[in-house]
Formats: structure tokens, sequence, C-alpha cells
């Protein structure tokens, strides 16, 4: 086969891409199509050189094999143990749970399945993003070149009777529109998910395979194919500041990049001479361009954990670059191209194998022990909470915190273990708690935020003789209107078995917060529409305020500043609204119990004589609700007057 040309503007393409990325991510928190860029040109270098081993043999293959485990696997390894070792410096100890399975999925190269199955929002970029996050494309891209020169291969056995590249053709034409298809109906289904899931990015691949097998032989004059890459290039780089298509990828939009890539291909072989990506520098990045796209995102989320927010500015964002580009420097220099241009592990491929299972032991070795000192705190977390809570009384050590921010996540009510708590479903569940024999009886209905007050009305029941009764379900507010059919259902069979049960009062949600500061607070009118129905039922209304919800979770800010925890309170103006505006906007027949008397005073706490408030960025733990029961008590004296109340004991 005819020798081909080096196509110095395509090797410049992945610096582009690399740098697209990380500028996109820094700055604007949107898809910048630069990953695309990285599959078009990753299978069209991959079939471009198996191409020139024709007639390919199977030794070809096994070859092809080891040359991508030697690129890749010492790389990623290293990557994976330099985050390991920012995290432990860099991110509060509440986070590191999550990253040790992100870390283990990405030496597997996994990591865009678990992704997907957690429906994890990359294109938000927020706090809560594992620093790991970005090896879902290399995942994706491992995938597919393991599966990808199989297929060549294949085409060149059954191609020596009938045309190797016809049939190559043929084979990957049908994928990219089998693919193609996927990805756009998946895209338009589940966006989060159709985001990294393989089947909707080898259409990319395929893309790249067919460039190799047939833009060699495009012929065009050279001024063309300059005004043609000179096009891709500009809109290359500056669509997705045109348009924000984050929402729409990976789906047909992700054609703009890949169309750009391949005319960027086709000009480089017609002698297009496109000068940005012909500069020196730029092409001699090339080599350490994926290697700069895994660092840029680990030292992304390490930096904006440091500064608290998303927007890191222009010097911040600066020293991201810099900092990404000179471990990609020497993450490439000292492990990936020694290991991958090593003669003698070409020589013997066994020996490279045994490098790379080396590597990836050393990455697993460093996950291990990041495990076990996670577990070691949350062992240490846990003995504090059970010592906390057999003598409630006691004092803490100073500085102590309880739950302790590194299991705070899982301080939930009783409701959540004992199968009371619903996840889905339309018929409303009920539980009883406090005194099950008394004659009074208060209902709880709502969502999560109804569900973290469950054990603290229980127990003020079971103190004062009153019965509680709980219906509660994840991700549904108690709405009739909300534009979810699930949610309505639940909702309006929950109001059926309330007729049942005839409660003396219904406690749910009155106002609804929110994380924009702009807004905070709101009373939603699908909220009014339930306590019309409630009170046409015959039911008092105990209308609960809803508590602040936090961009960031109050408990990582805690984990961080454990010496000051005034630096984790937020001023209450940017989490609720004034009262009495609310209080106009809801019934006078619907009583109000004002939650932030206890979560915001002159500010919205995070921490209170040492009992953490909050779980995650929104819910309460059950250390700190159960603390509240002589304030509940008093709020229900008021609210429940009437003939056949007991009176309220004093909180155990």
């Amino acid at each position: 086969m005819t020798e081909r040309k080096y196509l110095t503007e395509v090797q410049g393409l992945r610096t582009v891409a690399a740098l697209l990325v990380a500028v996109y991510h820094i700055w604007l928190q949107r898809v910048s199509g630069g990953v695309d860029v990285f599959f078009v040109v990753s299978a069209y270098f991959l079939v471009a050189g198996l191409m020139r081993r024709e007639p390919m043999r199977l030794g070809d293959l096994f070859n092809q094999f080891m040359s991508t485990i030697r690129r890749v696997v010492p790389g990623t390894a290293i990557v994976v143990i330099g985050t390991i070792i920012g995290a432990y410096f860099f991110l509060p100890d509440p986070l590191w749970g999550g990253g040790l399975a992100h870390g283990l999925l990405s030496l597997g190269f996994v990591e865009n399945w678990l992704l997907a199955a957690n429906s994890v929002d990359y294109l938000q970029a927020g706090l809560l993003n594992s620093p790991f996050q970005q090896m879902w494309a290399l995942s994706v891209q491992m995938q597919v070149l393991l599966v990808l020169p199989v297929i060549y291969y294949a085409c060149s056995l059954i191609g020596r009777r009938f045309g190797g590249r016809v049939v190559a053709t043929v084979v990957f034409g049908m994928i990219l529109v089998a693919s193609l298809w996927i990805s756009v109906t998946y895209t338009q289904r589940d966006q989060t998910v159709a985001y990294y899931i393989t089947p909707t990015r080898v259409w990319e691949f395929a893309a790249g395979a067919l460039a190799a097998l047939w833009l060699d032989k495009l012929r065009l004059p050279s001024a063309v194919a300059r005004l043609m890459g000179y096009a891709g290039l500009v809109v290359l780089v500056t669509f997705g500041l045109a348009i924000d298509v984050s929402r729409q990828f990976p789906g047909y939009i992700a054609a703009v990049p890949v169309l750009c890539a391949l005319l960027i291909i086709a000009a480089a072989n017609n002698n297009g001479n496109i000068r940005p990506l012909r500069h020196p520098l730029v092409v001699r990045l090339a080599d350490m361009s994926f290697a700069f796209y895994l660092w840029h995102w680990p030292v992304l989320i390490f930096v904006r954990h440091m500064m608290g927010t998303d927007a890191v500015g222009l010097l911040p964002g600066l020293g991201i670059i810099a900092i990404a580009g000179l471990l990609a420097y020497l993450s490439t220099g000292l492990i990936e191209s020694p290991v991958r241009r090593a003669p003698w592990l070409v020589r013997w491929p066994v020996l490279g194998v045994l490098v790379a299972v080396a590597f990836l032991g050393l990455g697993g070795a460093s996950l291990k022990g990041w495990q076990m000192l996670y577990q070691q705190r949350v062992d240490q977390a846990h003995a504090e909470l059970k010592a906390y809570r057999a003598d409630p009384t006691g004092r803490l050590a100073p500085g102590q915190l309880v739950p302790d921010p590194v299991i705070s996540r899982t301080d939930h009510t009783v409701t959540y273990y004992n199968g009371c708590h619903q996840w889905a479903g339309r018929e409303a569940k009920s539980c009883v708690h406090g005194d099950e024999d008394a004659t009074l009886t208060i209902a709880l209905v709502g969502g999560s935020h109804i569900a973290q007050w469950v054990d603290l009305f229980g127990a003020v029941g079971e103190a004062n003789g009153f019965r509680v009764v709980s219906m509660t379900r994840s991700g549904c507010r108690f709405v009739l209107d909300g534009h979810n059919a699930g949610c309505e259902a639940w909702s309006a069979n929950a109001i059926e078995e309330l007729r049942k049960i005839q409660p003396q009062a219904v406690v749910v949600l009155a106002t609804r917060t929110s994380t924009d500061e702009m807004n905070p607070e709101d009373v939603p009118t699908e909220e009014l529409e339930v306590f019309a129905a409630l009170e046409r039922a015959g039911m008092r209304v105990i209308g609960m305020r809803d508590n602040p919800r936090y961009a960031t979770a109050p408990v990582n800010c805690l984990a961080t500043h454990r010496d000051d925890w005034s630096a984790c309170e937020v001023p209450r103006d940017r989490k609720l609204r004034e009262f009495a505006v609310l209080r106009r906007q809801i019934p006078e027949h619907v009583r109000l119990i004002d939650s932030s008397e206890v979560l915001c005073a002159a500010t919205c706490l995070a921490v209170l004589d040492g009992i953490v408030l909050y779980q995650d960025v929104d819910h309460l733990t059950r250390t700190f609700t159960m603390t509240l029961q002589a304030w509940l008590k008093e709020k229900l004296r008021g609210l429940l007057e009437a003939e056949d109340s007991p009176a309220m004991a004093d909180p155990a």
C-alpha cells in the first residue's frame, strides 16, 4: 500500500481539541466539541495505521492491541494516582467515598457507564463533580479502540476476495448510521445518559475510520482545501460560543465538530496549509494533548473547591491550564512515551502487558490506601455519633462535629430504612409513628423535605400522646398539578388515604426554596391548591416552612473549615424571603411552623452547638432535628389547641 504523508494539521488539531475542552470547562461551563474531535482523529490515525499493514495478519492485530495498552494504561494509572493525592489534600473527606468507585472504574475504562447509571450532569460541571469524571471520554475511547481493530481485521480478511476497502466502507458505514440513529433518539429520550454511553458515540469513530479509508483519494485544489480547512477550524472553535448546545449533545448536533474535523483532515490531505495547526509549538504539544485533557479536570475541581465557586476567573483559570500542562508534560515525557516507545517492550509484547498490569496494580494500591483512610475516618465518626446518641446531654469536645461531615450524608430518618419512605409508585403508603394508640392524629405528607421531620414528630408524639402518620415519596412534592403524572397520582391517592384516616391536622410544605439567590423562596400555586383540597376535606393544615437549599453541601465547607464554622454561614436574605411577604400569600386557615427560627437567625447556619444541620445540599440531619423536640412541642401547643388535644409533656 502507498505510504501516506504525515498530516501535520491533523496532529495540531489534537492540541486545539484539548485546549477547547479546557477553555470551555474552565470559563464557560459548556460543551466545546473537542472530545468529539478526539474520537474522530483517534479512529482516523488507527485505521490509517492498520491500512499500512495490509494484508493484515493476526499478529498485526495482536501488536495493535499491545500498542494501545502501552500507550493508554500507564498514563491513565498516573492520572488516577495523581488525582488521589490531590483529593487527599484538596477535597473534603465527605466526597471521598464517591470518588473511590469512580477511580476504580476509571482504571477499568468503564467510568462512562457508572456516570450514565448515576445520570451525572457533567455539563453543569458543579462543585460536586467527581475529579475522575473526565475519564468517561477515555473509557469510551478505550472500549472502541479495542474493538475497532477487530472489525477492520475481519473486513480485511473478507476483503481479500471482495476488496478490503469496499467491505470496510460498508461495515463502518452501517455502524455510523446505526450509532447516529441511537445517538439522536437516545439524546431526545435521556440526554444525560446519552452523553456517556458508548453506542451514542461509536458513529464518531466510524466517521474517522471512513475518513482514513477514502479521504486520501479526494483531490482538491489547494486554495479550495485551505478555505475548507480554515472554515472547519473557525466553526469548531466558535460554534459552542455562538450556541449553547450542551443540552443537545451528543445527538445530531455532535455532527458539527465531527464534520469540522473531517474538513480539516480533507484539507490537510490536499495541501491546505492551515498555518495555526502547523505551528511547531501546536504540533509539538499534540503528543501530550490527551494527557492534558485528563489532567485539567481534577485540577479544575480542586481549584473550584478551594475557591468555593464554579467561576474561577481569568488568572486562576490560566493557572489551571499551566498546572495541567506541566503535569501532562511530565507524565507524557517520563511515563507514557518511554513505555510506548521502549524497544524491548515492542519486541516482547508480553512484557508490555506485565508493565501495564504493574501500573494498574499501582493505581489499585493507591485506591486501596485511600479507601482504608476513608473507612478509618468513617468508623471514628460512627463511634462518635453512637456515643452522642447514648448521652445527648453530654458535652462535645472542642471543635467536634456530630454527625461528622464524613458520615452526615447517611444520617436519615428511620423512614428511609424501614420501608416507609417511597422512592417510586403511585399508591400512597402510610406508616404510623408516635403514640400508636392515641386518638389525636397528625399526618405528614410530601417529599423528602417532609420526610426529614418524621422522626422528630414521632418522638414528640410519643412523649405527648398523639399519633403520627407519614406518607412520603422522594422526588415528589404534595401537589395535584405538578406536571408530573406519577407525582400527581401519588398526591391524589394520598388525599384519599387521608380521608380514610381523618387526621386532626396534616403537615405539608408551605413554601419552596431554591438556590436562586435572587428569588430564594416562594409559595407555589400548586401548594395553594393542596391547602384548599385539605380544607374541603375538613382537615386542619399545618404548613412547614421549607429549609434553605445550597449550591454545594455545607458539610463540605465544614470539613474544610473545622476550626471556623462561621465560614460556612450564609446571610439569611440570600436563602430566604421576608416571612411577612410569604405569610400574605398563604391562606389564613393554614397554620405555619417557621423552621427558619432554628435554621437561620442573623445568618443561615451549617452547625449549631457542634450539631451538623445538613446531610447534603438541602436535607437536614436526623441528629439535628431530634434536638428540636422542645421547640416543636411549643409550636404544636399553639397550633393544636383543641378540647380533645392532650397536654404537651416536657420532651424526654
